[in-house]
């Protein structure tokens, strides 16, 4: 692996009109659209290209760690490609018993490949809540400066990530987190905290509905350490990096948000999945 994925972004295909020029095409006045940079690996919706993108602007540890939340089988996720290519290390949470295990079989025979895999790579089979987060990550001995958190949980993700950063035991350098996007762009707003939350008790029709938390409820959370500096194409995943790595990295704030919600997909869901929710009782947060 290069000591930086500086050494790998370039080379990476990335089927966009910004590969034509170079991925460092924006001038420090101006914010890139980071679904530019998308590409698929083994995430959903493009989050690869762009977490490629902005680790090589912050940088990586000599160690580097993905940690993701709600992760699933780890097949198909935002850290899956961080720890088969680039040797990374990552902790994969889940409270799905049956997926882990999807994941193990699905891992164990890249063992025979790569011997180091079993070093690098940790599932951990627990339900998720704000009360034990800390702890579950304090006992799998996540280094406190990793690189990468992804938080995915359809649920409570607004008060599990609120519980980790006022610990203040953690400080990674780049934030991956699902947004609720049908909210809109201005409301900071989130589920009111349930412990065993489950989004398929309400409406889930091109869902989930009434689940997470809007993008200005995770901006209000973060915004004194990190700065949202954007979000994939399908707009509800935000990207926030750490304060102190900006200035050295050419990376820039996202002030007018707007434009993740100039999307075809969110302004549909604002207009007809929103109406169905709003009565809800969302937190004002």
């Amino acid at each position: 692996m290069a000591s930086t994925l500086k050494d790998i972004i370039t080379s990476i295909p990335i089927a966009t009109p910004a590969a034509k020029t170079g991925l460092n095409t924006h001038t420090d006045t101006e914010v890139p659209h980071l679904w530019r940079y998308g590409c698929k690996v083994t995430s959903q919706n493009g989050e690869d290209g762009i977490i490629y993108y902005l680790l090589s602007k912050v940088g990586v540890t000599a160690t580097p760690t993905v940690v993701e939340m709600c992760a699933g089988d780890g097949i198909e996720c935002c850290s899956a490609n961080l720890i088969l290519n680039h040797g990374f290390t990552g902790y994969l949470l889940d409270g799905n018993l049956e997926e882990i295990a999807k994941g193990v079989q699905y891992y164990t025979p890249m063992i025979d490949q790569d011997a180091s895999l079993a070093d690098r790579l940790r599932f951990a089979h627990v339900w998720i809540t704000k009360e034990v987060i800390v702890n579950v990550l304090d006992q799998m001995e996540v280094p406190k400066d990793l690189d990468m958190l992804v938080v995915d949980m359809d649920g409570n993700d607004y008060w599990i990530l609120k519980s980790v950063m006022e610990s203040k035991k953690y400080s990674p350098r780049v934030i991956c987190v699902e947004y609720q996007d049908i909210i809109g762009p201005e409301r900071a707003l989130t589920i009111p905290y349930e412990p065993n939350f489950n989004c398929r008790l309400y409406d889930y029709t091109e869902g989930p509905n009434y689940a997470g938390a809007s993008l200005q409820a995770f901006i209000k959370l973060l915004g004194e350490d990190y700065a949202f500096v954007g979000c994939e194409g399908l707009g509800f995943n935000g990207f926030f990096v750490r304060r102190d790595l900006l200035p050295t990295s050419g990376l820039v704030e996202m002030k007018d948000v707007t434009p993740c919600f100039d999307i075809d997909k969110v302004r549909n869901g604002m207009l007809t999945r929103w109406p169905r929710t709003s009565h809800m009782p969302w937190q004002e947060v």
